[in-house]
């Protein structure tokens, strides 16, 4: 189980399941339809609990990629809204941080011989890179790439959901 709510889109928007109102849902990894579940209290050995309000697949399966997936979508659609840190000097602890105010952003666009999981861009040229991880972390020789090219950061999946929707769009 996870430490923060799903996300889910719902008429073209990402939203978290304690914001959800009406309309329909689709999962953010597999475009599938999905359910909203209320809040509500469950007894079990004779004990009562709160259950959150959740979004759940009709099968109630969790597709595989969906904190990858989301994480994605949720920096491609509010990329303006972030502030990244992509340095730390090692003499300081200074951290330099960028925020594409201006700039445009897309999921899985080609970058050389390589996929970007959200590629920034000014104008037509890609001019950033945001790789998320949830399993793994980009391998030495695409990180050397794109070092040589682009201003890029790297981001864990679950920290871009929580911060997401504490609304808080800075991770340290």
């Amino acid at each position: 189980m996870y430490k923060f709510q799903p996300v889910a889109e719902n008429n073209g928007k990402l939203i978290c399941a304690a914001e959800y109102r009406a309309g329909p849902i689709k999962c953010i990894g597999c475009n599938e339809t999905m359910y909203f579940r209320r809040k509500h209290k469950r007894k079990m050995n004779n004990t009562e609990f709160n259950v959150r309000c959740t979004f759940v697949h009709k099968n109630e399966n969790v597709c595989e990629s969906y904190q990858h997936k989301t994480a994605k979508k949720i920096i491609a659609t509010s990329l303006p809204l972030w502030v990244f840190t992509f340095e730390t000097c090692k003499r300081c602890d200074a951290k330099k941080k960028v925020q594409f105010k201006n700039n445009k952003a897309a999921e899985e666009v080609s970058f050389h011989k390589y996929k970007l999981d959200v590629g920034i861009f000014f104008n037509t040229n890609v001019v950033g890179a945001v790789e998320i991880f949830h399993t793994h972390r980009v391998d030495k020789e695409k990180k050397i790439h794109l070092d040589s090219c682009i201003l890029w950061v790297e981001l864990c999946a679950a920290e871009v959901i929580d911060c997401f929707q504490r609304k808080d769009y800075h991770i340290k």
